[in-house]
Parts: C-alpha cells; structure tokens; sequence
C-alpha cells in the first residue's frame, strides 16, 4: 500500500509539473503573439474587468474545493452539497458582477469594462460547474487527466484569441480566450469523470466545513489583493492604457519567478511538511531550497532587467517600450522574492497561520499606501513603490522566521551572498558594457543575442571564483528535487 502510494504522488507531481510548464510556456507564446497585436488600452481594459472577476471568484468558490481536498473520506452526499453550494455560490456572484459592473467602471474611471464584466461574469457557473468535478480527480490522484483537459483548454483558448485579435476584435480576442478554455473544460471535465450530482443539500454538512473553508477564502482574498491593488490605483490614476503597459513590464519576470522558483517551491512545500516534527532539518532544508531558488532567479531576473529595455520591444514591439524600462526597474524585486516566496511553506508546515495572515496585512497596506503616494507620479514610481514595499516587508519576513522558526539569519546570510554578488556583478558588467555592445552589435537583436551569454559566462565565472563548489552543489539539489521518492529533500 504504501509503495503504491508513494508511486502515485510521484506520478502526481510528475503531471502537475508537465501541466504547469505547458501551460507557462504556451501562455507565454499566446501573450507574445497578441502583444504584437493588441494595444496598451485594449491589455488594461482586460486586466482591469479580470481584477473584479478574479475577487468575486474566490467568494464564489469559498474555500470548498480546498476544504474537500482534505477531507478523510468523501461520500456522495457531502460531494452533492459542496457541489450545489459552489454553483449556487456562483450564480449569485454572477448577478453581482451584473449589477454593480457599472458601479465598478464609475470607480476605475473606465467605462468600457462594462460589457466585458458581463461575459466574464457570465463564466463564473461555469467554472464552479467543473470544481468539484477536478477536486474528485486529484483525490484520486488524476494529475495525468487534469493535465491533459488544462493542456487542451489553454491550447484552443488561445488559438481562439490568435484567431480574434487577426480579426480585428481587440479586446474581445482576449474575452474570446477565457470564454473557449472555460468551455472546453467544463465539457472534457464532465466526459472524464462520469460522476453527476444528485439534487440534495444537507446544510449540517456544509457547516462542518466553514470554519477551514472561510480562512482559506480570506487568505486568498488578501493575497489576491495585494497581487492586483496597483492594478486599480493605476487604473483609476493614471489610465487603462497604463495598466496595460504596467501587466507586459511584469510579464517576463513573471515567468522566469514561474521557471525558476516556482518548481522549487512546490517540493518544497511537500518536504518541508514531511518535516515538521524535526525543527533543525525543516531549517536546514528550508536554508539549501532558498540557495537553490537564488542560484536560478537572481541571474535570470537581474540579467533581464539589464537588457529589458532592448528585449521588450523586440519581442512584442515598439508600443511596449516603456515596458520594458519599467521591466528593469521591477527586475530589482528578485532580491527580496528569494525568501518571500519561502514564507508561505514554511509557516505552512509548522501551522503559523497567524504569521501568514499578519504578513499579508502588513504588505497590502504598505503596497496600497505607497502605491496611492507614488501614482501622481507616474508608473515608473508605481513600480518604485512596489519594489520598496518587497524590501520593507523583508525585515518583518526575517524576524517571524527566526522568532517563530528558529531560523539563523547571519548562516542564511552567507548562504545567499555568494550567487547574489555573482548575479549583481552580472548585471552591473551588462549595464557598464551595455553602451559599447550596442555600438558593436548595431540591432537590439543581435545586441540581446551577445548580452545573454556575455551575462551567463561573467555569473559563473564569479561563482566558480568566490565559491567553486557552490554550482556543484546547485547541480545536486536539482538532481535530489528529480529523485522519484515523494517529498525527496536536497541534502544538507
């Protein structure tokens, strides 16, 4: 029993990880080709009708689907209840969405998300329609299954926007992707897995489930708040055209944060929970999994911040280059990105759920507070203010980790110096030379060709220098994460 369990979640992280690099990299192919044809105004327009739709989800969804994920044993009567619940949920966020979208738009000063607030809105039943349908599968470890119905549905929903937005619709192209994927999986969803909901609620049931169901909705809330609050002071500020350029500065490092930490941090959320009774070796995993994420992020986040300027408008075109000046200074967030994105597991294991909460506090309130000062002054102190409130939280992050984890903060110093000399030393050699290679290479093309590899060779140069046995180490880490055991920990 046990071997097959072990062989399941192995074949289940597997697959989690096939569908989150599918779809990071097709998403990105999608957003590279539309960037060339949609505009500024018509990608914030989008992302500011998103912002709503994405709060109103989360109440919509309420936590269930996590509360079912852990409960011991599902029975049809509690999957019927959760279900309706949901769906109901939903309709009911739907009308909301409805009626107050032209509240919405009088707020943000945008009145052209009208009309797009109700399609969208109009998804949200379907989405809930296929949640509990998924939750089922991946109890039952399917990860195979759903990856294929996310692959297919990413993969139609955007061949749906390519198509629109060569037609000329704009926005619409954009509508048109969420519309097809949200589609294409409510229909594989329900072919996959041949259960159908009876028409039953046993509120006494759903009761039991509130308690953990509503901090999980909470959280996400706050988290989804303090990833999206810039969106509307930019939008209300300064402008929908905007938001548009801030949302394509973000996307690159977005991506390679998706790339290089991201496959880091889910291992080591099953590794450091598998830890939790033994503190030292939870600190001593969480110490060599944020060495790891520093190795990868620092140079390719920094390195692009240093070429952002030329390699933004090169691949989405001329209209995005303020995009890419303000990449290079949104790139200094790598810094400070290495332990923030370690927090939440870490807390997690150890049932700090307080400390996660007083963070996401403490950082919306600094994000939202700075982000309203700067606005007056354009996006450029946006992106500013976004910076300082990741290295304002950082002292805060550092204290709850020694304070509540007893995790050594000067070890964990040293650690981390070494790639981050190396990758600022990186950056400041691209940033020197940058003048003379434009001059040599005489295209942004051949220019981002040269600095690429020129900032590659000066990072591991540095590295084999100041510490020769550190990329040896990286290389070990990344072949113990790639271990078939569940829940593999790099050694110490």
């Amino acid at each position: 029993m046990a071997v097959t369990l072990k062989f399941q979640a192995a074949h289940s992280i597997l697959w989690s990880a096939i569908r989150g690099g599918s779809t990071n990299v097709f998403s990105f192919v999608v957003f590279f080709l539309l960037a060339r044809l949609l505009t500024p105004l018509e990608f914030g327009l989008f992302a500011l009708a998103t912002v709503y739709v994405e709060f109103t989800r989360v109440i919509a969804q309420a936590g269930l689907s996590d509360a079912v994920m852990r409960v011991g044993k599902l029975d049809e009567e509690l999957a019927d209840t959760v279900f309706w619940a949901n769906f109901m949920l939903s309709v009911a966020v739907c009308l909301l969405i409805w009626g107050t979208a032209g509240f919405y738009a009088a707020q943000i000063r945008e009145p052209g998300v009208v009309p797009v607030l109700w399609f969208l809105g109009a998804l949200v039943p379907l989405a809930a329609a296929s949640s509990i349908h998924t939750t089922r599968r991946l109890r039952e470890f399917g990860h195979k299954a759903v990856a294929a119905r996310s692959i297919a549905s990413n993969l139609l929903g955007g061949t749906a926007a390519i198509i629109a937005a060569l037609s000329g619709l704009g926005v619409w192209s954009l509508v048109a992707q969420q519309v097809t994927a949200e589609c294409v999986m409510l229909v594989l969803t329900w072919r996959d897995l041949p259960w159908r909901p009876r028409l039953r609620f046993r509120w006494a049931r759903l009761r039991g489930m509130l308690a953990f169901s509503t901090s999980m909705m909470v959280t996400q809330l706050l988290w989804l708040m303090l990833m999206r609050a810039q969106d509307l002071i930019i939008g209300r500020m300064i402008g929908t055209d905007a938001v548009g350029i801030y949302r394509v500065s973000m996307r690159i490092i977005d991506l390679a944060a998706q790339v290089t930490i991201q496959p880091v941090v889910a291992v080591a959320t099953v590794s450091l929970a598998r830890l939790q009774e033994d503190r030292e070796a939870l600190i001593r995993v969480f110490r060599q999994f944020a060495l790891l994420a520093a190795l990868f992020t620092w140079p390719a986040i920094l390195g692009y911040g240093a070429i952002a300027p030329d390699l933004v408008p090169l691949l989405f075109g001329a209209r995005w280059a303020e995009s890419g000046l303000l990449g290079s200074i949104a790139a200094l967030t790598a810094l400070p990105m290495v332990i923030s994105f370690f927090v939440g597991p870490v807390f997690g294991a150890l049932n700090l759920s307080r400390d996660i909460l007083l963070l996401a506090v403490v950082q919306f309130a600094v994000m939202v507070c700075l982000s309203l000062l700067a606005a007056p002054y354009g996006l450029l102190a946006v992106a500013a203010a976004a910076i300082a409130t990741n290295f304002l939280i950082l002292p805060l992050q550092l204290l709850l980790l020694r304070r509540d984890v007893g995790v050594p903060l000067w070890p964990l110093a040293q650690d981390l110096a070494p790639p981050l000399l190396a990758a600022v030393t990186m950056a400041a050699v691209l940033l020197l030379t940058s003048e003379p290679l434009h001059r040599w290479t005489g295209t942004p093309a051949l220019y981002v060709a040269a600095a690429v590899p020129l900032g590659a060779a000066v990072y591991a140069a540095v590295l084999l220098v100041i510490k020769p046995d550190l990329v040896q180490r990286g290389l070990g880490m990344v072949r113990a994460m790639s271990s078939r055991r569940q829940g593999s920990v790099p050694a110490a």
